[in-house]
């Protein structure tokens, strides 16, 4: 509602939470060209050269340009959005050096690290993640409570009795505990 004011829907009012499925980190990266190698560099380089800085997204309103906008606030620093049709040119540019940061989910994001295309800065979870361990969060590097991330879940059309509501969440977190 905040980002489109006419929304022919109230996601609060219209929808029940069935449950959450899965929460997903985001994470910092930055050109290899960039010296900057930590989230307290990147906040000192920024406020030293306000507006210098660029980041992308993979468009106005995405997950990943409000989590670097909550950085922003949060930090205190002026970097500049640039808005992509998607999150593969935002990345790609990234790499080619024609921005300097992308704020992304780990799980498309991290084989850019792994493969040294990108370095990691942070994990925006307050924990450090199992598959990429190395990789600090934001918490540990200065921003405190720092977390962020997407989440994904099952809502249903408000008024759907109890019952039901019951009967899918007991089913699905059924489905999320079976290893097959």
């Amino acid at each position: 509602p905040t980002l489109y004011p006419r929304l022919r829907y109230d996601a609060v009012k219209d929808f029940t939470l069935v449950t959450n499925l899965m929460k997903v980190p985001g994470i910092v990266v930055a050109n290899n060209a960039l010296p900057i190698k930590t989230i307290p560099a990147l906040i000192a380089y920024a406020k030293a050269n306000p507006g210098k800085l660029r980041y992308s997204s993979p468009g106005f309103g995405s997950t990943h340009h409000l989590v670097a906008e909550v950085f922003k606030t949060t930090a205190g620093v002026d970097i500049l959005h640039v808005p992509y049709k998607g999150a593969a040119p935002a990345m790609m540019d990234t790499v080619a050096g024609h921005v300097e940061l992308y704020f992304g989910a780990l799980v498309s994001t991290l084989q850019h690290v792994t493969s040294k295309s990108l370095h990691a800065l942070a994990v925006t979870s307050m924990e450090r993640v199992s598959v990429a361990p190395d990789i600090a969060t934001m918490d540990e590097q200065g921003l405190k409570g720092f977390e962020t991330g997407a989440w994904y879940g099952v809502s249903v059309a408000s008024g759907t009795p109890t019952d039901i509501v019951q009967k899918l969440n007991d089913g699905i977190a059924r489905a999320l505990r079976d290893p097959d």
